[in-house]
Formats: structure tokens, C-alpha cells, sequence
């Protein structure tokens, strides 16, 4: 996902937002969105910033933000399941469930699962196009991904507001291009983890975000391993100039 024109798979010239968590991976660089354990109708919208921002917004948000934000258990009670079959061996099933612990105490539960074989051409015999060279694996024609997630809030007397929040969630089989080729992730883990802490003009905010596994270089057939951490806090008061 960008803007302007600078569109590639690894770009990180524009900084996602995730409930004030960024799930980029750390030496990639890929916005991995079926790492990301929530699914689109789990949010309650979505902001684009234009623009360079990176003063204001930290690293990677050169042309702009996308701040993406979840719903609150509080306001969005209730739960549902959902099931898909379709084509190419498409199986999938999401449900997630939302209430009240206590008065003040929200919480909310999901998890989903999903599979389908891809339109991968294997490269090792020939190519789709002339100039292409020739691999020296073969792609795994299947993709999946499987994620659990769960959300605690605590209101208290005067709506200040603290969270929990974390998920694992393990993908494998997508394939994407880089400047040496393309690879294929195999059995990726991404859990995470992030608590926030809302008052008045204050927001006390940390979050936890990992990458664990290996990925496929199909021109090579060697595996690439990725296993890093990213730690963030930070504290935000805001304040309001006025003129005399």
C-alpha cells in the first residue's frame, strides 16, 4: 500500500497504523497484512494523512500515515461467524464474540482460518515471459493463514481508559517479489502485544511485535531467516495554543 506512484511490496515510504501499533516487519519492510489478526469489518474506519510526516509521525512516513482503528468492545457488543468455500480449494472460517466482564470491563474474543491454492507458476523448467530467468525451486501452491486475538478494556469512574490487547497469528505460502527474486514465506509467526492507557490529555501507550520464521528464495531454493522483535513506547500529552 502507497501513495504518488511509489508502489512496491517492500516500500515503506508510508507508515500503517494499527491502533497507534505499526505491524511492519522489522527487516523486510512488508506491510504482511494476513500477519495482521483483525479482518476489515473489525474496524470502526480508517485515516489517511497525506503528505510528508515523518516530523510528527517517527520513521517510514514519508508520503503519509493510514491509521487504521479497531472497534471498542463497549460500543459493538454481540458476535457472528462467517464461513467461505469457493474455487482453487478455498476454505475459510472467522468468528469473533464481544461483551462485558463488569460494568467497566469489556472484552473481545476472535480468531479465523484460512487456505487456497494460488495461481503460482513454477519457474524451474521455463517462464512465463522471455527475459525472466529461471528458478531453481518450485513455489508451494497453497496459502494459509490461521490467527487468534482477544481485547480487555477497563473504563474507569472518570473514562479513563486502559487496554489490552495481543494475537498470534502463523501465515505461509505468500509469495512476493523482491529486488533478488521472489520468495515464499513458510510457516511465519507474528504474535503481538500492545497496552494502552487513556486520560484526559494523556495517552501512555507500549506495544510488542515479532517476526519469527523462514522464508524460500525460489531463484536460489535457499531459506532466508527472519527473527526479530520490535519494542515501542511512548508517552503523548496533547496541548492546546490559544491566542491572547
Amino acid at each position: 500500500l502507497n501513495i504518488r506512484g511509489f508502489n512496491n511490496l517492500l516500500n515503506r515510504r508510508l507508515l500503517v497504523v494499527l491502533d497507534g501499533r505499526d505491524p511492519g516487519g522489522v527487516l523486510l519492510g512488508a506491510q504482511e497484512w494476513s500477519g495482521y489478526g483483525i479482518t476489515p469489518d473489525e474496524l470502526t474506519r480508517v485515516e489517511l494523512i497525506r503528505g510528508p510526516g515523518s516530523a510528527l509521525y517517527g520513521a517510514n512516513a514519508y508520503n503519509g500515515v493510514v491509521n487504521f482503528i479497531s472497534k471498542e468492545p463497549r460500543y459493538n457488543p454481540g458476535g457472528g461467524a462467517h464461513f467461505t468455500l469457493g474455487e482453487r480449494e478455498t476454505r475459510g472460517v472467522k468468528a469473533s464474540q464481544a461483551g462485558r466482564l463488569s460494568d467497566r470491563t469489556f472484552f473481545r474474543l476472535s480468531g479465523q482460518y484460512s487456505r487456497t491454492d494460488d495461481f503460482y507458476q513454477s519457474r524451474t523448467q521455463s517462464t512465463e515471459y522471455p527475459g525472466i530467468p529461471t528458478e531453481a525451486r518450485e513455489p508451494v501452491d497453497r496459502t494459509y493463514t490461521a490467527s487468534g486475538r482477544g481485547r480487555l478494556d477497563h473504563y474507569f469512574a472518570d473514562e479513563r481508559l486502559l487496554s489490552f490487547e495481543a494475537c498470534v497469528s502463523q501465515i505461509g505460502g505468500n509469495m512476493f517479489a523482491t529486488p533478488i527474486g521472489r520468495s515464499q514465506n513458510n510457516r511465519v509467526r507474528r504474535p503481538w502485544a500492545r497496552a494502552s492507557f487513556i486520560s484526559g490529555l494523556w495517552n501512555v501507550s507500549a506495544y510488542y511485535d515479532a517476526r519469527i520464521g523462514g522464508t524460500f528464495s525460489l531463484p536460489t531454493g535457499l531459506e532466508l531467516f527472519d527473527d526479530s522483535i520490535k519494542l515501542h513506547a511512548e508517552v503523548l500529552r496533547r496541548v492546546t495554543l490559544g491566542r491572547r
